[in-house]
């Protein structure tokens, strides 16, 4: 069976090195609320995956920022994208070093 991801939210703090991914993981009949953390060098290959599987959508463009005390944080609401379902493998792939969190 395989493993995805429906991507709900992409958090990046700029002070730091990661990214958060939010969404609903699932395998099979079972699904739960979980997140990934990539790190920053890994966003260019998220964004690429999204804009190929979402061609009318510029999704660079769709970040939003927030300035906080520490710095800019940028977010992008992924469920207003027609396809945000992508493989866990895939996401695996991206980095040897991550951290899934449930």
């Amino acid at each position: 069976m395989k493993k995805s991801m429906e991507i709900n939210m992409i958090r990046i703090n700029a002070a730091a090195d990661d990214v958060l991914i939010q969404g609903k993981v699932s395998r099979g009949m079972l699904s739960y609320e979980g997140s990934l953390i990539i790190g920053l060098s890994e966003l260019n290959r998220l964004i690429n995956l999204l804009q190929k599987m979402n061609p009318n959508n510029e999704i660079s463009a769709l970040f939003e920022s927030e300035e906080l005390p520490f710095g800019t944080a940028y977010k992008l609401d992924a469920q207003c994208l027609n396809y945000n379902t992508v493989s866990i493998t895939e996401l695996n792939s991206f980095t040897t070093n991550r951290r899934i969190c449930a």
